[in-house]
């Protein structure tokens, strides 16, 4: 990437690439330098300019970040915008600045999709929202599903949020809701623990099966197995099944350890 970059000074791409690259490699400052040179060449489209305000987030360059996410509201003034700044915020731990730029395009536009979830993601992720959280969390997610009542990503958050809550008969309907929606591991995962706090037992087998056999094609790794191996040794263990039972909770100490 060093070499491809210094054969053209307007590769904005490669050196966004090579910051990246540096930054795994343990060299922040050269990554810091990569991408002032991607931006100094003064990229005009703004998808360009929200990925290199992205990386600089990741540098903890947070004023850098926040120049161009400026320039890309400018060039692009419409909600959306502003829920992808959002999330790229969120994403990145900034939660004062993704809540300001979600309720910015509530502002724009109240029914503007995926800015509430956010919100809602927001108020969990936060370690200032307290105690408060997952009330903050509930009424955010009830909005966007105002906007759209079949999706899948809210309807788990939401129904995770109720199970957290220890409310899991009100969690339950939100939880198949999502797992009809969409084959993900993770909403399996949460459907079967819902279906084993509410002594539904069979239920949950079968739903933490689904999810073991979803996250391997997912290619997904230890963190994600374990609890998914835990909560099925502990649902077989309660119908009696105790050699499966004993596999599966070995496994998951297995995973734990790695």
């Amino acid at each position: 990437l060093t070499v491809l970059a210094a054969q053209d000074a307007r590769d904005v791409e490669t050196r966004r690439l090579l910051a990246r690259a540096l930054l795994a490699a343990g060299q922040p400052d050269r990554a810091v330098q990569a991408l002032d040179e991607a931006v100094a060449t003064g990229p005009a489209d703004p998808e360009v300019v929200f990925l290199l305000a992205s990386e600089y987030l990741w540098l903890k360059r947070v004023d850098a970040a926040d120049r161009l996410f400026a320039q890309v509201a400018k060039a692009r003034p419409i909600p959306q915008t502003h829920v992808l700044i959002g999330r790229a915020y969120r994403d990145a731990g900034e939660y004062e600045r993704a809540r300001a730029e979600l309720q910015q395009a509530l502002a724009q536009d109240p029914g503007v999709r995926r800015a509430h979830y956010y919100l809602g993601m927001v108020a969990l992720a936060d370690a200032k929202t307290g105690a408060d959280r997952l009330r903050q969390a509930e009424a955010e997610f009830r909005e966007e599903l105002k906007l759209a009542p079949e999706d899948p990503l809210t309807s788990d958050q939401l129904g995770l949020a109720l199970l957290d809550a220890v409310r899991p008969a009100e969690a339950l309907p939100l939880l198949e809701t999502a797992v009809r929606g969409e084959a993900r591991s993770l909403f399996a995962y949460h459907l079967g623990r819902c279906q084993l706090a509410l002594e539904r037992t069979d239920e949950a087998v079968a739903s933490l099966r689904r999810a073991l056999e979803l996250a391997g094609e997912e290619g997904a790794g230890a963190a994600a197995l374990e609890p998914i191996h835990f909560q099925l040794g502990q649902a077989l263990r309660r119908l009696g099944q105790t050699e499966e039972a004993a596999a599966q909770l070995t496994e998951a100490g297995r995973l734990a350890a790695r």
